[in-house]
């Protein structure tokens, strides 16, 4: 996980994720596979001005599940 804090967060919070779409395929085709996969996600937090207050990077693991 990487996390860099921008400014202080004013009023209301807001947050959007986003994966690259070829990161996307490659965790679904890996899930398949093996039955386990991880995918990185970025991550920015808006203030209630529109302005940046965090911007991160996270792993994220996924297992299926046994039926």
């Amino acid at each position: 996980m990487e996390v860099k804090y921008r400014r202080p967060a004013l009023g209301e919070l807001t947050a959007k994720a986003e994966v690259a779409p070829e990161e996307a395929e490659r965790f679904r085709d890996t899930l398949e596979r093996r039955r386990r996969a991880a995918i990185e996600v970025h991550v920015q937090v808006f203030g209630a001005d529109e302005g940046i207050t965090l911007e991160a990077a996270f792993e994220w693991f996924a297992q299926g599940v046994r039926r």
